[in-house]
C-alpha cells in the first residue's frame, strides 16, 4: 500500500537503502512501481548493480588525496590549519591507500590525544593490529565497526556458510573462498590470474612424475585437493572457482579486473588477511601459495610459457619476501622452479 501511495505523489522524494549488503532481491521488493522519485542504494555487494542501469551505478574504492586529507584533518580536529599539516596528513592517508574508514579511525586516535599527527605512522607501524581492531577509536562512522572488524564480520559470515551441513554445495564454495583468500594473502595484492589456478591443476601431476621426491605436495598441506582436482584428473574446477570469487566479491573482500581474468585486494584488506592468522597458519598459507605458483609453471619451452611466467613474477617476488617466516631455503627443488621462472621473467 505504501509503495503504491508513493507512486501517486507529485512531489519529488528520495528513498535510501544504506549498507544493503544482502541479496538484490531484498531491495527490489521495496522499490515503488513507476519512474517517479529517486532511490539511492549503498552496498558492498556488486550484484546490486542489476537493480539500476549501469550508467547509474558507481564503484567507490578510495578517496582522492585532497578529500582524504580533509577527512583526516577534520577527524583530528586540525582542519583550522590545513597547510601546516598537509604533508604529514598526505603521508598518513597514503599509508592507508586512501581508504576512508581507516583514515577516519586514525583521526579519532590522534584526536583522543594518544599521539600527535607527526608520530602516528611510527605508532601504526609498531602497533598496527591493535590500532586496526581497537573499538575505542572507530572514528565518526555510525556503523560502530573498526577497520579490521568490518572485514572480520564478512569473513565470519563466509565461515558460517562453510559450516552449513544442510547446503553442501554452498558450503564447499565457501570453504574454497576461505582457502583462496588465505593463500592469496601472500601473493602480490593486484592481478592474481585465474590462469594460475588452472595451470596449477593441469601441471601438478607433471611435477610429481618428474621427481618422486618433489616437495610440492608438502607446500599445499591444508588444501582439500578435491577443490582443484589435483593428481587424479588434472582438471580445474572452474565453476567452483568462479562461484567462490563471486562470494568474496559479494562481501567486497576482493575486486575483479575489467577483463574478468584476474582478482586482487585493497592493500589494507590483504594486510588484514595476514594479520588475522597465527604464525603457524601464516607459514602454512605462505607455503600453500608457493606450491600453487610452482605447480603452475610447466617445463615447456614456449612463448606462452615465457609470457605466463613474466605475468606472475610480481607474485613470486612477493611470496619469497616472506622467507623469514618459513625458513624454506632448504627446499631446493621449489626454489629452483621459482628461480628459473624469475630468470625467464
Amino acid at each position: 500500500m505504501i509503495l503504491q501511495w508513493m507512486n501517486t505523489l507529485n512531489n519529488e522524494w528520495l528513498m535510501v537503502f544504506d549498507n544493503a549488503d544482502g541479496s538484490p532481491d531484498t531491495v527490489e521488493e521495496f522499490i515503488p512501481p513507476g519512474n517517479k522519485g529517486h532511490i539511492l542504494i549503498t552496498s558492498r555487494n556488486p550484484e546490486h548493480k542489476r537493480v539500476v542501469s549501469p550508467s547509474n551505478s558507481a564503484e567507490v574504492l578510495v578517496m582522492s588525496e585532497e578529500i582524504a586529507v580533509e577527512l583526516l584533518l577534520k577527524s583530528c580536529g586540525l582542519y583550522e590549519s590545513p597547510e601546516k599539516y598537509y604533508q604529514v596528513a598526505t603521508e598518513i592517508c597514503a599509508k592507508f591507500h586512501f581508504l576512508p574508514l581507516a583514515i577516519d579511525q586514525a583521526g579519532a586516535y590522534i584526536s583522543a590525544g594518544k599521539c600527535n599527527i607527526y608520530k602516528y605512522i611510527s605508532v601504526y607501524e609498531r602497533y598496527r593490529l591493535k590500532l586496526m581492531t581497537n573499538k575505542k577509536f572507530q572514528g565518526a562512522s555510525k556503523y560502530n565497526k573498526t577497520v579490521y572488524g568490518t572485514w572480520e564480520i564478512s569473513f565470519q559470515k563466509i565461515q558460517e556458510m562453510a559450516n552449513d551441513e544442510e547446503d553442501e554445495e554452498s558450503a564447499m564454495i565457501a570453504k574454497y573462498a576461505i582457502q583462496l583468500i588465505n593463500m592469496s594473502a601472500f601473493l602480490h595484492h593486484e592481478n592474481i590470474p585465474d590462469e594460475m589456478f588452472e595451470r596449477a591443476a593441469k601441471y601438478y601431476g607433471d611435477h610429481i612424475k618428474r621427481s618422486k621426491n618433489s616437495l610440492i605436495p608438502t607446500f599445499i598441506p591444508t588444501m582439500d585437493k578435491e577443490l582443484f582436482n589435483f593428481e587424479e584428473h588434472n582438471q580445474w574446477n572452474e565453476m567452483q572457482y568462479r562461484e567462490s570469487i563471486g562470494l568474496l566479491l559479494s562481501f567486497s573482500l576482493v575486486k575483479r579486473t575489467v577483463d574478468e581474468a584476474k582478482f586482487g585486494f585493497h592493500p589494507l584488506v590483504q594486510t588484514w588477511c595476514q594479520d588475522r592468522l597465527s604464525l603457524t597458519d601464516k607459514n602454512i598459507w605462505i607455503l600453500s601459495s608457493r606450491g600453487i605458483l610452482c605447480s603452475s609453471i610447466s617445463n615447456e619451452d614456449s612463448i606462452t610459457q615465457y609470457l605466463y611466467q613474466n605475468s606472475i613474477l610480481q607474485h613470486i617476488i612477493q611470496n619469497l619476501s616472506h622467507e623469514n617466516l618459513t625458513n624454506s631455503m632448504y627446499y631446493n627443488d621449489i626454489f629452483n622452479i621459482l628461480a628459473e621462472a624469475m630468470r625467464m621473467g
